[in-house]
């Protein structure tokens, strides 16, 4: 019975095809209905199925490709229609973004273990690897964000024999786990985000060919990914803070921000995907068959670079939330004690060590003064004489990226400190701006490297 209805729906859209090549609200209209229709009947399936855990199915219609026989005989071919779309990075960029709006809604606690189950027995073609690669980002997505530990396992089975009398019992295999801590899954993410330029990861591509009424349609929905966009340009110079272990910059910058909220903005993204998915262009070709090409879709790419930018903030936030730390002067001020622990608790990537040398270079010129650097020693001795008044290094602000990656974001001409009970560090406020561009040039070599390897 439910299969019949789809075929209603279908044949109604072979009907309005047949007279040509449909591209107009009344044929979105209809697709749209079609694919509501399909999600429907899917939900009443898995609540047949599942019995009481049915509410907390999603199921998600996802763009596909190739042709597939239809009721009564009808036959439907989808492509996608732009040119940079493969079914791969589409069917993976609807999956990962209705994951990520699904979990992200689950009012999680950060002391939580999520357990994130992959099972790619079935699956047609590319499908099986463009779950896998939805899933396992939008397990980093959530764990950075919200701030929990995700146990993600990817589950397979025996292959299914051919003519045998009865149903076989097969045999499971689990074919992948990885624990994904919040600081494993930020880093990863940095990676995640610089595959597009800041500001410039695009929420959807389409034909170019499309009529003038469908580009402006097209106009409109791409106005409300503005928020994204905006906060992607902003992220880099987080990005940059917990790439390179800057536990000063990573509080002082990430209290610039308010915070995006992840599950918010995945709903809205996938409403607006959802929409989207209407966009195609109708044709019949013969009696009993319909060509749909879709008129523009999201690449996994650009939405997983979004959806980084978005996360990474929340993990700024998050670290800044948990840390003992004041703000003057829309500055931050933190002590030695303070920024050890975001170190430790937060920034655990390649450069970790650099930044737990800087400190304890910074600790032993304030609590020994035994240390090589004379320059580091003669500021604190400065303050010490001066204590409860901030001092800074006399001349201008720091204009080396390669100075302000070497000392963790604490270069001497960037910083100024104040001595009291501990030592306590806050940027200049003349050199903030300064700052935000060398942490962006300084991320500019592996922003090169991840492009050459993605081309």
């Amino acid at each position: 019975m439910r299969y019949e209805e789809l075929g209603k729906c279908v044949r109604g859209l072979l009907r309005l095809a047949e007279n040509g090549c449909r591209e107009d609200r009344e044929a979105w209209e209809a697709y749209r209905r079609a694919l509501e229709r399909l999600r429907g009947i899917m939900s009443e399936l898995c609540r047949e199925w599942l019995g009481d855990v049915s509410e907390r199915i999603e199921v998600a219609v996802v763009p596909a490709i190739g042709e597939y026989a239809g009721p009564k005989g009808v036959r439907v071919l989808w492509r996608l229609g732009p040119s940079k779309i493969d079914p791969v990075t589409t069917y993976a960029a609807y999956s990962m973004m209705t994951a990520v709006a699904a979990i992200s809604a689950l009012n999680v606690e950060t002391s939580e273990r999520l357990r994130m189950i992959l099972d790619t027995t079935h699956g047609i073609n590319y499908m099986p690897l463009a779950a896998y690669r939805a899933l396992m980002a939008a397990s980093r997505l959530i764990s950075a964000a919200l701030n929990v530990t995700v146990e993600f396992e990817q589950y397979n089975s025996a292959p299914y024999p051919r003519g045998v009398p009865q149903p076989p019992v097969l045999d499971i295999y689990m074919v992948r786990n990885e624990v994904i801590t919040p600081t494993k899954a930020a880093q990863r993410l940095v990676y995640s985000y610089l595959i597009r330029d800041a500001g410039k990861a695009e929420p959807f591509h389409r034909m170019r060919d499309c009529l003038p009424t469908t580009h402006a349609e097209l106009n409109s929905l791409r106005k409300k990914f503005n928020e994204c966009i905006e906060l992607h340009s902003k992220a880099e110079v987080l990005a940059a803070a917990i790439h390179f272990s800057m536990p000063l910059a990573l509080l002082q910058f990430s209290s610039e921000f308010e915070r995006p909220e992840l599950s918010r903005l995945a709903r809205g993204i996938r409403s607006i995907l959802d929409n989207l998915m209407s966009y195609v262009k109708m044709k019949g070709d013969g009696r009993d068959k319909l060509v749909v090409t879709h008129l523009a879709l999201p690449h996994y790419d650009d939405l997983k670079s979004l959806l980084a930018a978005a996360s990474l903030v929340e993990y700024g936030i998050n670290a800044l939330e948990a840390s003992k730390v004041t703000k003057s002067d829309d500055r931050i001020e933190a002590d030695l004690s303070t920024l050890k622990q975001v170190v430790g608790e937060w920034l655990s990537g390649p450069l970790q060590r650099v930044a737990e040398h800087e400190l304890a270079c910074f600790e032993n010129a304030f609590k020994t003064g035994e240390i090589p650097a004379k320059d580091l020693l003669s500021l604190i001795e400065r303050a010490k004489k001066s204590p409860g008044e901030w001092v800074n290094v006399d001349g201008k602000c720091e204009d080396q990226d390669r100075i302000m990656v070497a000392h963790a974001g604490l270069a001497l001409r960037a910083i100024e400190v104040r001595a009291q009970e501990e030592l306590y560090i806050r940027y200049r406020e003349e050199c903030l701006d300064g700052v935000k561009k060398l942490l962006r040039g300084a991320l500019k070599p592996l922003r090169q490297l991840l492009m050459i390897r993605a081309t």
